[in-house]
């Protein structure tokens, strides 16, 4: 089960989100000693709230957990056991350096770059208009199929009549600034920066 946390002890509720499947309407809700699992068709779970977080857990952090630790995934699902529900330890946070190959301009937006991206062993296309875009820099890009820093799944997509196959991540994904790329330098091509 691909996941994302989020958590923002200064959030209304002091809740802790778990992100399951972003896509799909949810349908009904079950509250159980202040955790909410939220269901949409065919009784699947899109994801989970725990309220009062503060005090079942001491985490001060702001935003996604792109890779939580050993510790605290155990806690989550010790919290999680009188719900039946238990999470799989995510062996990928989805997100891996990639190197910039190539820049062009977007042909019907000249604030766009598509940009060709080596992200190991596949070559891969992204449309941006982030700033700090570099040939030859390392950046962190989110694969397809996981859950990106907004709590969106993200699937290739068309931008502007150009297919974008990976998420270029802003810096603000890891508290940086919000118009700029995330540099990985010093991480090797394809490189997960969260499971190493």
């Amino acid at each position: 089960m691909n996941c994302r946390f989020f958590y923002n002890h200064n959030s209304p509720g002091d809740c802790f989100y778990i992100s399951i499947d972003p896509l799909s309407k949810p349908l009904k809700s079950l509250n159980k000693d202040g955790i909410t699992l939220i269901y949409g068709e065919n009784d699947a779970l899109l994801g989970i709230n725990i309220f009062d977080f503060s005090s079942k857990a001491k985490l001060k952090h702001r935003g996604v957990i792109f890779a939580p630790g050993d510790e605290l995934f155990d806690h989550i699902n010790s919290l999680l056991k009188p719900t039946g529900i238990q999470l799989d330890r995510p062996l990928s946070s989805g997100i891996v350096a990639a190197k910039i190959t190539k820049i062009e301009e977007h042909p019907l937006d000249a604030k766009l770059s598509i940009l060709t991206l080596d992200i190991g062993k596949q070559t891969k296309h992204a449309i941006t208009g982030l700033k700090g875009i570099e040939d030859g820099r390392n950046i962190a890009v989110l694969l397809p199929g996981y859950i990106d820093h907004l709590g969106e799944l993200y699937e290739p997509q068309k931008v502007k009549n150009v297919m974008g196959e990976t998420e270029v991540l802003p810096a603000s994904a890891f508290g940086g600034e919000e118009d700029s790329v995330y540099p990985l330098d010093g991480y090797e091509v394809g490189e997960d920066p969260f499971y190493r």
